[in-house]
């Protein structure tokens, strides 16, 4: 069954002020499929002095490789970028959508399927869905997304990166990327296919 909607904020502290910006993103459904939009809802409220300048939405694809070796890949998938200002002591209030599509991210490396590039129903491979206890060892590789919201806020003309490490996880909202038929489709566990190093398929 679905869970809840996936939402998340941070008080960021910029530089020079005293006051600070507030972020809370959300979005519309825990449970997405392919080739359905995504709908990211962003809610900023400035306290200070500076101004928000752009507002960047990356849809991130990872994958956590439990073979032989741990290793950790992510692929961004779709992205939104928007030049959306939000003035000192104000708030904005938008839903931003993002449809991640394989035919957009063809080139790219490290990038999980779910078949081979030549077969016309191959797509974005779906998340795998884990159960409480499950060895992930034995799964071998584990997919995964993230939709992550980032602000940009001026810094004397220049644009400064609002986010940091300390912050990055509050502003990260990860969901179930799912294929429509996954029922009936072939397994996506078995025919996951990586792009690492063979740049084709």
């Amino acid at each position: 069954m679905p869970g809840e909607p996936p939402m998340a904020e941070t008080t960021c502290q910029s530089p020079m002020s005293d006051k600070p910006l507030h972020l809370e993103t959300s979005l519309d459904k825990e449970i997405d499929y392919l080739g359905e939009p995504i709908s990211v809802n962003v809610h900023v409220t400035s306290n200070n002095t500076k101004t928000v300048k752009k507002i960047k939405i990356p849809v991130r694809q990872s994958a956590d490789i439990c073979l032989f070796n741990m290793a950790h890949y992510k692929c961004p998938v779709g992205v939104e970028e928007a030049d959306d200002m939000v003035a000192p002591s104000s708030t904005c209030c938008k839903v931003y959508t993002l449809i991640p599509f394989l035919a957009n991210n063809c080139e790219k490396l490290d990038l999980a399927l779910d078949g081979k590039l030549k077969h016309e129903d191959t797509n974005l491979a779906s998340s795998t869905l884990l159960r409480d206890g499950t060895n992930k060892e034995i799964l071998g590789i584990i997919l995964s997304y993230q939709v992550k919201v980032k602000l940009f806020v001026s810094q004397g003309g220049l644009l400064g990166d609002l986010t940091s490490n300390d912050v990055r996880r509050a502003v990260e909202l990860p969901f179930t990327l799912m294929h429509p038929n996954l029922l009936t489709k072939r397994s996506h566990f078995f025919l996951l296919f990586f792009f690492f190093f063979l740049g084709m398929a």
